[in-house]
C-alpha cells in the first residue's frame, strides 16, 4: 500500500511544477496556480476524512 501512495505521490510531484508552470506561462501570474492547488488540497482532504477506517481494532492499554 504504501509503494501506491508513494507513486501517486511522486507522479505529483512531477506535473505539478508542469502544469503550475503551464498556467504561469498562460495566465502571466502563480494565482490560479494556488488556486488549483488549494482546490486538490481541499479535495484530498474530503476524500481521505470519507475514506472507511479499516483494520484490527486495538485498546489503548497496549499502546
Amino acid at each position: 500500500a504504501s509503494g501506491l501512495v508513494l507513486s501517486f505521490g511522486y507522479s505529483g510531484a512531477i506535473i505539478g511544477p508542469l502544469v503550475g508552470g503551464r498556467i504561469l506561462d498562460i495566465t502571466g501570474s502563480l494565482d490560479p496556480s494556488l488556486l488549483v492547488l488549494s482546490g486538490v488540497s481541499i479535495a484530498m482532504a474530503v476524500i481521505a476524512f470519507k475514506l472507511p477506517e479499516t483494520g484490527n481494532k486495538t485498546s489503548g492499554k497496549n499502546l
